[in-house]
């Protein structure tokens, strides 16, 4: 789109100074310099992968949204995740009146999502597609973040390649979540940082919309964790949806109500943990806990080159 180009414009939003416009009819984007008045035409196209701003599905009747990852995309912390799974793809697909799959099974890694998981999506040919990944592989001594770019990046390349939008969360800061001992929490955490490194470098080159956990604080607020405080709890959830919604630039098509915040008692919660959360510590503690002392002891921290990799994306 060029400058002073007559086109039907929407404003997406306004970040780092510049503005996100798209063509209404096609979809197609661009990031302009950001003039006085946000809602102007006059557009400066910046350079860029960009991910498409799916504006076509809001004429789509009944849309089909595909749920891919780890605990989170299973819905853990949510309250009726056993239930009915699907988490934070859950409340997008009531929110928009969708069908939806969920593919995401506990404890899955990268690897796990661009196999198994991505034949299974596709199968279902959906047109919004929500991935949750890169905490399990954070925890796991044989941790590699090159992989898990090459992983993410070929499952996005491959969804859009067959008409999904796709939408990635990063992880969050857990340095302000998790309930781990001081230097234990540092370690895991600068793994974390490497790993979301790898997720945003995945989902620039292959054109995915990122929801940055990072930099809303309002993620942190205690309402939106489960009591483990390793899962969003169902507002937590809840607010994921939203926040994809937005960057989706898609507007609800119903109301749904908002979850009841957490309110187990002390007795439930401990119950809770003693059913799942111990079987869970003692999994991970026969490859992470030795990995973790090692770490400890070592400081060694797995690195991430963003300009080492290849930008080209093959399905």
């Amino acid at each position: 789109m060029s400058a002073g180009q007559d086109v039907v414009t929407t404003t997406v939003g306004v970040a780092d100074g510049r503005v996100i416009v798209c063509d209404g009819k096609t979809g197609t984007i661009a990031v302009t310099a950001a003039p006085s008045d946000p809602h102007s035409r006059e557009a400066r196209t910046v350079q860029g992968p960009w991910p498409m701003i799916p504006v076509h599905l809001r004429n789509v009747p009944r849309l089909r949204v595909a749920a891919l990852g780890d605990s989170v995309t299973v819905g853990v912390g949510d309250h009726d995740h056993r239930r009915n799974p699907g988490g934070w793809a859950r409340h997008l697909s009531e929110l928009l009146g969708a069908e939806m799959l969920c593919v995401g099974k506990n404890g899955s890694r990268g690897r796990d999502v661009a196999g198994w998981q991505l034949a299974a999506a596709l199968d279902f040919s959906p047109h919004v597609t929500l991935i949750s990944v890169g905490g399990n592989d954070v925890l796991r001594s044989n941790f590699n973040p090159t992989g898990l770019y090459r992983d993410l990046r070929r499952t996005i390349a491959t969804l859009r390649a067959h008409g999904s939008a796709v939408v990635v969360m990063e992880l969050p800061d857990i340095r302000r979540t998790a309930p781990i001992p001081g230097r234990a929490r540092e370690v895991l955490a600068g793994r974390a940082d490497v790993a979301v490194a790898a997720l945003r470098k995945a989902a620039e080159d292959a054109g995915a919309h990122l929801i940055g956990l990072r930099s809303r604080p309002e993620i942190y607020h205690r309402d939106n964790w489960h009591f483990d405080r390793m899962h969003p709890g169902p507002r937590g959830h809840r607010l994921l949806a939203e926040l994809a919604l937005e960057r989706l630039a898609l507007p609800p098509r119903q109301e749904v109500p908002l979850p009841d915040r957490n309110n187990w008692s002390w007795y439930r919660q401990a119950g809770w943990m003693l059913r799942h959360g111990t079987p869970w510590f003692l999994r991970r503690s026969i490859d992470l806990l030795p990995a973790l002392v090692w770490l400890i002891l070592f400081a060694r921290t797995p690195t991430f080159e963003a300009d080492a990799v290849g930008e080209a994306v093959t399905p």
